[in-house]
């Protein structure tokens, strides 16, 4: 374990060095926030409720989402992906006696471990502004059961990522995975909108599908939407998600290796 403690020390300290895509991605998450929280801010729900939520609780998930963004934001598909087209990954990795899996998994904890600090602060700022409107009660049960569903979605995007970057073995061009993956992420994973707002059908599907996993689970559990039939399938589910994805990567990584070594790479 201890090489791998290296990659996260060294990720720590690149994240401390290279604030500016922090900075970026905090910014633009602000505004995310913003025109979301100023939508509904700004709609004619007076005293009503949609998809089971009022006009406190949507500002309210909104707000835990930025915080969100942080926690469960690992897309080590960018980086990863040039690592492949670019050959690298040969003399970083292949030639190593280290797994791709736990390598990537700790240079990303190392970013993480910095970048949850602003996101967290970005939440209490926002939570602040929106005082009148944001619900901060959590029982010490939910706060639980919330940990668990962030580390089910950490892994289910991580690993997800990890796919999708793998790809780069036989493929040019995979950038269209990874505006498929947002758009699903967004409109399906709860990150637009609460999926409790999806058409009735269309949501009985979004249950089953791993993106729900990556996003809408842990707020759904913060929000207190679930019972407790809904939350420990919800659990088993996304655990199911995980483990496909590490199948798929666990193929894809040796079929993939192969490919390399035969190429002479």
């Amino acid at each position: 374990m201890r090489k791998y403690y290296a990659y996260l020390r060294m990720n720590i300290q690149n994240a401390l060095i290279y604030r500016g895509p922090m900075l970026i991605w905090i910014i633009s998450n602000l505004v995310t926030l913003i025109m979301f929280v100023s939508l509904w801010l700004s709609s004619q729900m007076t005293g009503q409720d949609i998809g089971g939520y009022s006009k406190n609780q949507l500002v309210t998930y909104y707000v835990y989402g930025l915080l969100l963004q942080w926690t469960v934001g690992w897309f080590p598909f960018y980086w990863l992906k040039n690592e492949i087209r670019s050959g690298d990954i040969a003399g970083s990795t292949i030639s190593k006696p280290v797994s791709l899996y736990w390598k990537t998994f700790f240079i990303e904890l190392g970013w993480h471990v910095v970048s949850i600090w602003p996101g967290l602060l970005a939440m209490l700022i926002m939570g602040n502004i929106l005082h009148s409107y944001f619900l901060y009660s959590m029982t010490l049960i939910q706060v639980i059961e919330v940990v668990f569903a962030i580390v089910i979605a950490i892994f289910v995007t991580y690993t997800t990522s990890v796919c999708m970057a793998l790809a780069a073995f036989w493929l040019m061009h995979i950038d269209a995975l990874d505006g498929l993956f947002w758009a699903s992420r967004s409109i399906i994973g709860g990150e637009a909108v609460p999926i409790a707002l999806l058409p009735a059908g269309l949501l009985g599907i979004v249950k089953f599908l791993p993106f729900r996993y990556m996003y809408s689970f842990p707020l759904e559990l913060i929000m207190g939407k679930l019972s407790v039939n809904e939350t420990i399938s919800g659990y088993a589910i996304g655990t199911i998600w995980i483990a496909i994805f590490v199948i798929i990567y666990k193929i894809m990584w040796s079929k993939g290796t192969k490919t390399y070594t035969s190429a002479g790479v």
